[in-house]
């Protein structure tokens, strides 16, 4: 059922797309284009000739011209709403990558002040390294790493035995 739906709205899409290109075909140029209208005699609705009635002329010379004209119009109007749509698109991107960049830029200065606080403790240590003696600090850190592996253990077991 959806699926029919779906292929159903599809459908109408292509036969508007189409539809579209024939009422107001994509301008590649606008600049052109309007160097063209400015100096082509299509676009100059020509002099009645002398015996040529209202009607005849309405219909043979000043209805195609103002369909032609017609037709540029909306060709025009469809460039400009895609470049519309360009331009909002573009300005979502940018908003998005400045919202991107804002948080980068906070995290950087977040690892910064890590950095920083890392430097000053490694100073710290290589000054108690020196005052102490690097054999006495690698004793204490593996002591102290042992008191937190026999603790790990103690705690693991203990875990164990509350989940049984």
């Amino acid at each position: 059922m959806y699926k029919d739906m779906e292929q159903n709205a599809l459908a109408d899409v292509a036969k508007a797309q189409i539809r579209l290109e024939e009422i107001a075909p994509v301008l590649e140029d606008p600049e052109k284009l309007a160097d063209e209208l400015n100096h082509s005699p299509d676009y100059i609705i020509p002099e009645a000739s002398s015996f040529e009635t209202a009607k005849s002329y309405r219909e043979k010379k000043a209805k195609p011209l103002f369909d032609k004209i017609i037709n540029v119009l909306h060709s025009i109007n469809r460039k400009y709403l895609e470049l519309i749509n360009n331009f909002n698109d573009m300005n979502e991107e940018y908003e998005h990558e400045k919202r991107r960049r804002s948080e980068l830029e906070k995290h950087n200065q977040l690892l910064e002040n890590e950095n920083i606080y890392l430097k000053k403790m490694a100073r710290n240590f290589k000054q108690i390294v020196n005052y102490f003696g690097k054999e006495r600090v690698d004793n204490v850190l593996d002591e102290i790493k042992e008191r937190e592996a026999h603790n790990e253990i103690k705690t693991r077991s203990l875990d164990d035995g509350l989940s049984r």
